[in-house]
């Protein structure tokens, strides 16, 4: 009597399909229900169109997607510093290349104020002005020169950086004075610069955790390539951008429930998890081109 045949250790599939009628977004749905699967279509026709339209708007939407869900942080900072400097001075209206306070003479000395994402400095002169020393690494001055920003050195031995707007500038721009009675409008006409500036900010930076995953999974799959062919480059970026798309959505939700962790670190635990999940699901599938 023979011996039986070693079973082996999981069941063959086989895939079919149709390599001329393929659309990207059969590929998207197959990155997330059979990533190893989607991968391989890809190297037998190439979506860049389709690949950089979805990542431009998964990003774009990403960064509006989390500057939504920050703003409203931003938003009482704004409002508690308006507050603050109603307190101290009663408000300030343009004159000539300056500003003039509401009150006369009302900072013989500096004042300073932490908020949750900057410090707000009042000062008598932009020459008077010195960092405070409630630890901000970063903040705001208000002066009658203008408007200045200030950032302490990431180390000791290094000056810190200051720029100052000219009230000149800040008036020509539309900036309204700040009173009482427009205290809204004058928060308002600030929030909106800031949501667009944030949103470009985490756009770039869901850009770069794209490109670098990008980049670093091309340059593993060509070390692992027994070829080592470069003119495999491209299909092999191609590949590792449409990889990141996954965890990339991932992380957007991920964020938005308030999980306490950098984008970095959840993009790299996730795109990890998806990694593990693509070579589990894929396991002793067999891609078959009709």
């Amino acid at each position: 009597m023979a011996p039986p045949s070693p079973r082996p250790p999981f069941p063959q599939r086989e895939w079919v399909f149709n390599a001329h009628s393929l659309r990207y977004t059969q590929i998207l749905r197959l990155l997330f229900s059979h990533p190893m699967l989607g991968c391989g279509l890809l190297r037998l026709r190439n979506f860049w169109g389709g690949t950089l339209l979805f990542l431009f708007l998964f990003i774009f939407l990403g960064g509006f997607v989390l500057t939504l869900h920050r703003a409203p942080d931003y938003g009482a900072d704004i409002r508690r510093a308006t507050d603050f400097i109603l307190e101290k001075t009663g408000g300030f209206q343009w004159e000539g290349e300056g500003l003039r306070w509401q009150r006369e003479s009302p900072l013989p000395a500096q004042e300073s104020r932490r908020l949750g994402h900057f410090a707000l400095v009042l000062a008598p002169r932009w020459e008077e002005f010195t960092p405070p020393s409630s630890g901000a690494k970063q903040g705001v001055v208000l002066c009658p020169e203008g408007l200045g920003f200030w950032a302490s050195p990431p180390s000791e031995g290094e000056g810190d950086f200051r720029q100052l707007l000219p009230a000149r500038r800040l008036a020509d721009s539309g900036l309204p004075p700040l009173l009482p009675a427009s205290q809204n409008t004058f928060c308002r006409f600030l929030f909106l610069p800031l949501f667009l500036s944030l949103m470009i900010l985490h756009s770039l930076e869901l850009a770069r955790l794209v490109v670098t995953t990008g980049v670093a999974l091309t340059a593993v799959w060509l070390f692992l390539s027994p070829q080592r062919n470069f003119r495999l480059l491209p299909s092999f970026f191609l590949r590792g951008l449409n990889m990141t798309i996954p965890p990339l959505l991932a992380t957007l939700l991920w964020g938005l429930a308030g999980i306490p962790l950098s984008l970095d670190t959840s993009f790299t635990i996730l795109l990890l998890l998806y990694v593990l999940y693509a070579n589990y699901e894929g396991r002793g599938g067999m891609m078959t081109a009709r």
